[in-house]
């Protein structure tokens, strides 16, 4: 060749043309097949193997080879010569898989023979070769460092050359030297080579221009659009000689279409009304939910201000007022009350934002208006359904909580009283074992309803488990307010109440606290409303018994209960706590008793109310750690092991020090990181201060010291104690396993707990277990271990070795008279407590 790709003179337009003509002249067929009207070869002359990749062809050898190898598309040009056959050669081009399976480009001169016809496939990839080799510098320049991809092709889409730019495109190709000679089947995948082919073929059938946006694939997988056109390329008589293109990216511009596409199609039709205002409150535009919502036009709404439309409509959302706010901050967000034309009402929401420039300056805001009707109706439901009870519509336990602490701070701030009232209804486990629960749930809702006629508005009655009830009393100026107030109750819950054809009446037993004379914060209050209601049962039922009216006249003084505690008149009982599906010993609950000189042995709720009002808690919990230490301290040295549990007051919680000052005890005992020691924090106790609480428990594990959480079910706030606080262990409290087998709601309560705890690793234990029925319900439900008066009774530190001693023995008859076919035993229960 007379140029080559190093050559730096120019090749002027001619010199290619004649270059170009010189070399199609030249190019001779390399194969002539010879077919028939179904395409089968009956005769082949010339280079096979390079066509079809076989070393020969015809009469019987390979006759579908032509049919199997023709790209589909190509199939009608060829049987459009057998429907319409011509008289003179014709030239066309066609695509055939070779032996290596990839489309090669072929000039194809077709003749007709009787009813067969002559093809002479030419391969013009030499011949362009050459043409592309003779490429001036400023061609080569251009070609190197342009960022469109730019290609020129002979006549039979056969590139001569192409842009740098587009060997990024095509893995097969380094440099853009490598494009000559080569068509596309063979740098690009096969469909994106066919939709250039055939954008292709409208030029070289005589279109000025070919155009398509169409997708492209970098080698390094990065994908984009680029506006693609084609234009013929003529020689000085108009002869079409090849094509020249250029594809230019535009994938930004294609991005930012479809972004402005779909954001028109979503401010049209999103349901929310939109409207977008200038930096005066004028209406710039809205979309086809506001329009309808203010009954206009958007000819008629556009440059409006936007207070000015609404008040035409009468939709007062007093935008005057807000507009100014939104100047200022640059958003706003509220609530707008309406009211339809029929009466109904409804709310929505508002958002508006400015949206600015790069210098910060708003240009215009955009408003956002939502119709949140539907959201709040069931917000409101879901607060009223975690909030009452499900059967009798009132308070529960959790707004009861929230409700004492309000009338509590209430009466702190005004220097006044408020009573609670602890109900109590007698007879109703007969009323539900005789006539059936569907009787019971009708007569509790409606001695529930009969209760809450005859309390005002500002006090509180909640229902907080099976028959018992609590209500709140406010305002109480003199003792005549409560004692009315609680009396009237009393005589509302003895109201007959009809159930179908039926009359049916119960009585009431009623425990009464004053804030702030029997307590000033809402759990101690409940727990001294719970004592006078049992005080109230034992006096005859049917009666209000007020906390003070013993607890207060028959208190101890604190001068005689440090004597107490000084001249060691207090003693620890132990209790044992068991694996109920074997009988094996778990371990010891310490139960505090006084040895009273004149009133023998009295039981914790004699004394420890006293305990509480005299704020000895602390002194109190320290004598009982040191005496449990000290215990286990002795019994180890016997060669007795069995973990002791205490309980202290939540006081000792709320401590600097408390974790550090029992660890340095337990070390001091060489007890530390035994396990010997399980402190016990009642549920309802002072833990208010959860984050605090958790910081010690963790604080404790860390050490070695297990906490459990006792009572469990009692709180305000079960659940979220449960889940808050990382505890070894969860005691379920006796009032619901006490009448767990003939109370349905006890039971599924106790199951609910054995579930949630198990799910969240805690271990379980059952108190109140009060016989062996209780133990076999117990094991079903899948809870492991329990403690109560069916297995044994709390006993003195001395007595406790002849009964682990007799236990021991009957060991091997329990699991028989629990249940000779349990479904599993299960293995000690291992905790992984939540942080």
């Amino acid at each position: 060749m007379a140029n080559s790709p190093a050559s730096d003179k120019l090749v002027s337009d001619s010199q290619l043309y004649e270059l170009f003509n010189a070399l199609s002249a030249s190019v001779a067929p390399c194969l002539s097949i010879t077919i028939d009207s179904r395409l089968q070869i009956s005769a082949a002359e010339g280079d096979c193997w390079a066509v079809f990749g076989v070393e020969q062809l015809g009469p019987n050898v390979n006759q579908e080879l032509l049919s199997e190898r023709l790209h589909p598309a190509d199939r009608p040009i060829i049987e459009g010569w057998f429907a319409t056959p011509q008289s003179t050669p014709r030239d066309n081009h066609l695509r055939i898989r070779n032996g290596s399976g990839q489309l090669q480009i072929y000039q194809a001169t077709f003749a007709a023979s009787d009813d067969h016809l002559q093809i002479e496939l030419s391969d013009t990839r030499e011949a362009a070769r050459q043409i592309g080799a003779a490429t001036g510098p400023i061609t080569r320049a251009v070609l190197e460092t342009t960022d469109d991809f730019i290609f020129a092709k002979d006549a039979h889409h056969v590139l001569l050359t192409a842009s740098q730019s587009m060997a990024t495109l095509c893995e097969p190709v380094d440099h853009w030297t490598e494009f000559a000679g080569k068509s596309d089947y063979e740098v690009f995948p096969e469909e994106l080579a066919d939709d250039y082919y055939r954008l292709e073929t409208e030029v070289y059938a005589g279109k000025k221009i070919a155009r398509e946006v169409q997708r492209f694939e970098r080698t390094d997988g990065t994908t984009g659009w680029v506006d693609n056109r084609k234009y013929p390329v003529t020689d000085d008589q108009g002869n079409m000689i090849g094509l020249f293109g250029i594809a230019r990216d535009i994938t930004e511009q294609v991005n930012a279409a479809q972004a402005l596409s779909l954001s028109a199609s979503v401010f049209e039709h999103a349901a929310e009304r939109i409207v977008i205002l200038d930096t005066q409150g004028r209406i710039i535009q809205g979309n086809h939910a506001f329009l309808e919502h203010v009954e206009m036009t958007a000819p008629e709404v556009v440059g409006q201000p936007l207070a000015e439309v609404q008040r035409a409509s009468h939709h007062l959302e007093s935008f005057d007022d807000v507009f100014p706010i939104l100047r200022d901050a640059g958003e706003w967000q509220g609530e707008f009350h309406h009211t339809h034309d029929d009466g109904s009402s409804y709310v929505e929401l508002a958002r508006y934002t400015a949206v600015r420039d790069s210098d910060g300056v708003p240009h215009h805001y955009v408003g956002l208006h939502s119709d949140i009707t539907g959201l709040k109706h069931h917000a409101e439901e879901l607060e009223h359904l975690a909030q009452h009870d499900e059967l009798t519509g009132l308070a529960n336990r959790s707004l009861l909580g929230d409700r004492m602490g309000q009338a509590i701070a209430h009466a702190a701030r005004h220097d006044s009283s408020l009573a609670v009232a602890y109900i109590d209804i007698d007879g109703f486990k007969q009323v539900n074992d005789s006539r059936g629960h569907d009787v019971g749930d009708l007569f509790l809702r409606g001695v529930a309803d009969a209760m809450q006629a005859v309390l005002r508005d500002t006090d509180t009655l909640a229902r907080i488990g099976g028959d018992e009830f609590v209500a709140v009393i406010t305002d109480i100026e003199h003792d005549a307010d409560y004692i009315q107030a609680t009396e009237r109750l009393r005589e509302a819950a003895a109201r007959a109440v009809s159930v179908g054809d039926e009359r049916i009446s119960c009585t009431a037993s009623i425990g009464l606290a004053l804030y702030p004379q029997d307590g000033v914060e809402a759990d101690l209050l409940m727990r001294r409303a719970d004592l006078a209601m049992y005080r109230a049962k034992r006096e005859g039922k049917d009666t209000v018994h007020l906390f003070g009216q013993s607890h207060r006249k028959g208190s101890v003084s604190r001068e005689r209960l440090e004597e107490a505690l000084n001249t060691n008149e207090f003693e620890l009982y132990y209790q044992p706590k068991i694996n109920l599906f074997n009988g094996e010993l778990v371990g010891l609950e310490a139960l505090a008793r006084w040895n009273h000189p004149e009133k023998g042995l009295l039981s914790p709720g004699d004394f420890l109310d006293d305990i509480d009002r005299e704020n000895l808690d602390i002194p109190f919990g320290e004598w009982v750690i040191d005496t449990a230490i000290a215990q286990l301290k002795s019994w180890r040295e016997s060669n007795l092991h069995v973990p002791i549990s205490i309980n202290i007051s939540g006081m000792h919680l709320k401590r600097a020090g408390f974790i550090e000052s029992v660890e340095t005890r337990l070390r001091s005992a060489q007890l530390l990181g035994t396990g010997a020691l399980e402190i016990e924090v009642l549920e309802s106790s002072e833990i208010d201060d959860l984050r605090k609480v958790k910081e010690v428990i963790r604080d404790g594990a860390h050490r070695g010291i297990e906490f459990a959480l006792d009572d469990f079910g009692t709180g305000f706030s079960s659940l979220t104690n449960l889940r808050q606080l990382p505890v070894n262990t969860v005691k379920i409290d006796k009032s619901f396993v006490e009448d767990m087998l003939h109370d349905d709601e006890d039971r599924a309560i106790v199951g609910a707990i054995i579930a949630v705890c198990r799910g969240l690793g805690r271990r379980v234990i059952a108190e109140g277990v009060c016989s062996m029925a209780h133990a076999r319900e117990l094991a079903h439900m899948g809870c492991i271990n329990g403690q109560g008066f069916g297995i044994a009774m709390p006993m003195a530190a001395e007595d406790f070795p002849t009964w682990q001693e007799t236990w021991a023995s009957e060991l091997p008859h329990w699991r028989h008279r629990l249940e000779p076919n349990l479904p599993w035993i299960p293995r000690a229960e291992t905790t992984r407590p939540s942080g």
